[in-house]
């Protein structure tokens, strides 16, 4: 089961089992899921902590939550260039970053204990974004070059996370 708020990449996709939805208004019964993976979302949605309260609420007790998000280093942010455009250009679009103490506290207000973290950091996939960057919207090049799929490739707190009651 997965859900996008975006219809046009519903449309597009070939996956099943993927539904309309919003991850801060989860269509699901309280405690019916045993896992929940959130990668790259929670950075995202107008609430980060309606979502948490969210997966919180659908995960039965003991449930595990796998969550990936861009990670803060004291106030550095601006390795990213989608939290830069967020706050130089006060876009509408949210890009938070989240320090692991930050982080941690989101988690246990919803009831969701830390079992795993590890902070991810990968130096040749900071500079190709960059490159992308300059590509996109110095030299306005449509094709971009991709990022390796490594388990270095960014720079986040990666948490496995367990709902206690």
């Amino acid at each position: 089961m997965g859900i996008d708020v975006n219809k046009e990449v519903l449309k597009k996709s070939t996956v099943r089992g993927l539904i309309l939805a919003d991850a801060i208004i989860l269509p699901f019964k309280s405690a019916v899921f045993t896992k929940v993976i959130c990668t790259e979302v929670l950075e995202h949605v107008s609430s980060d902590t309606k979502l948490l309260a969210e997966v919180a609420r659908i995960l039965k007790p003991r449930g595990l939550l796998f969550l990936s998000t861009p990670h803060s280093v004291h106030s550095l942010d601006c390795w990213d260039p989608a939290w830069l455009k967020w706050k130089l250009l006060n876009s509408e679009h949210t890009h938070r970053h989240y320090s692991i103490v930050e982080l941690s506290k989101k988690l246990a207000s919803q009831k969701l204990r830390i079992e795993k973290l590890q902070v991810l950091f990968g130096l040749s996939w900071l500079i190709l974004r960059w490159f992308n960057v300059f590509l996109k919207y110095v030299l306005r090049r449509k094709k971009q070059f991709t990022y390796k799929a490594t388990p270095d490739g960014n720079f986040d707190l990666v948490v496995l996370a367990r709902r206690h009651n």
